[in-house]
């Protein structure tokens, strides 16, 4: 049976019908949850390249979403410019929203995120009626500089729905829906090598890698620092190798930088349990092709191993 032929397929057309379906629903919701009147219209549904997706190194709210369809998942981002998103979020705390500022802190995400689930919840039910799959929102957080950070959004392009939301007493705010786009998408079946490797250490169990192995649908293998062997591993066909930020007190990042200046082509994720961009910088710097958060998760290092391109070259000796 031909999986691809017998589960449908979100497209344009469908996302579209389903969003303007929804819009009185999504209107009445988030007036509730802010208190205040919101009429909520469907802007336009395009397919868009991810250089387009954010442009501009200005901050964003990212509510990451997770679609499930049969056997196969992908991200789902709900974007929001950070005024637009301050001003819901002050709406939803009970501030006042003129002048609303600050830190997207954790709490003023939060806030945003009880507002863009009513319009999460609402797609996801239009999604689950036409049998396209279930959709859920997750977490949401800060993209301070999304047009230079390569780790926040995998792929390369996306299907978005841009819905405008006209908020009593506030200025026109407006949400972005990204879906991958299923023309640049090969099934985890097609793109999957075989085997994911972990740099193993005391805070990560062998049962947990195995776990994650499991949902992936991959071997996986374990390697202590010293057990690390550049010769073995540049003939390897492994997927990727992941590595700790520290690993039991020892710095990830030099194993990093001993491989690319060792000819080791295979992708190394770098991870940690509390990222910064200084972190994301200097693992980038040092040869790393992806970062990832710990403690792991399947589907989050499923995206990760679908955006690592086909090779990554090797650093050059220093002069």
């Amino acid at each position: 049976m031909d999986s691809e032929q017998d589960t449908p397929q979100l497209d344009g057309e469908a996302l579209e019908r389903i969003a303007r379906d929804a819009q009185g629903q999504i209107a009445e919701q988030i007036g509730a949850v802010l208190g205040r009147g919101v009429e909520v219209c469907v802007e336009s549904v395009a397919t868009i390249a991810r250089e387009k997706v954010a442009p501009e190194d200005e901050p964003i709210v990212d509510v990451s979403c997770w679609l499930q369809c049969g056997d196969s998942g992908q991200e789902v981002h709900l974007l929001a410019d950070a005024p637009d998103a301050l001003r819901i979020a002050a709406l939803q705390m009970g501030e006042p929203v003129e002048g609303a500022g600050g830190p997207l802190d954790a709490e003023r995400c939060t806030a945003f995120k009880a507002a863009a689930r009513c319009l999460v919840d609402a797609i996801a039910t239009g999604l689950s009626s036409a049998d396209l799959g279930t959709l859920e929102a997750r977490d949401a957080r800060e993209i301070p500089e999304p047009a230079s950070d390569p780790t926040w959004l995998c792929g390369s392009n996306f299907l978005a729905l841009r819905v405008s939301l006209e908020i009593e007493s506030c200025p026109k705010a407006e949400v972005r829906l990204l879906f991958s786009s299923s023309d640049a998408e090969e099934s985890v079946e097609e793109s999957a090598p075989g085997k994911l490797a972990f740099l193993s250490d005391k805070e990560t169990p062998a049962e947990q890698i195995e776990e994650i192995g499991a949902a992936l649908g991959l071997e996986t293998a374990t390697f202590g620092i010293a057990e690390v062997d550049p010769t073995s591993l540049a003939e390897s066909d492994l997927e990727a190798l992941i590595v700790p930020f520290e690993v039991d007190g020892r710095s990830g990042l030099e194993l990093v930088e001993s491989l690319r200046r060792r000819g080791v082509t295979t992708p190394l994720i770098v991870a940690s349990e509390a990222p910064t961009r200084r972190m994301v910088e200097a693992a980038l710097a040092a040869g790393a092709a992806s970062f990832a958060m710990r403690p792991y998760d399947a589907d989050e290092l499923r995206a990760r191993l679908d955006s690592l391109p086909d090779e990554t070259a090797p650093a050059s000796e220093p002069e």
